[in-house]
């Protein structure tokens, strides 16, 4: 997302109202992220052993409007993914899948926010 100021008409107002639009956004996304974090939580509930996969999951910030689920716990691709003698055992994806619809919702809030402070902005 590009951020201008300009130094007629609104100036650092116009910038401090968009950077308000924005933190909105970002405070969606990250909502989403610790979302999915809880939902994979829930999933590995009594199927982790010793809990040191759940214990691992983190949130991260990634570029601007932009996180991730990680974990560090060298069992989790393979959990993920599975091995050459280790069975695909899926609990990220799902957990991702089961929290996309409150996700997209949260989104759709935050943008339209944006699109009619915008708008109203535009018209004064």
């Amino acid at each position: 997302m590009r951020l201008t100021a300009r130094s007629q008409g609104n100036g650092l107002c116009g910038l401090s109202r968009r950077l308000d639009q924005t933190e909105g956004l970002d405070r969606a996304l990250r909502a989403g992220a610790e979302q999915v974090r809880d939902e994979a939580r829930e999933a590995l509930q009594g199927d982790d052993e010793g809990g040191a996969l759940t214990r691992s999951l983190q949130v991260e910030r990634g570029r601007p409007l932009s996180y991730r689920v990680v974990s560090k716990a060298p069992i989790a691709w393979f959990r993920e993914f599975g091995a050459l003698r280790r069975a695909q055992r899926p609990w990220l994806q799902p957990a991702l899948e089961r929290a996309r619809p409150p996700i997209l919702a949260r989104v759709r809030q935050a943008l339209g926010r944006m699109v009619r402070s915008r708008s109203s902005g535009s018209q004064s």
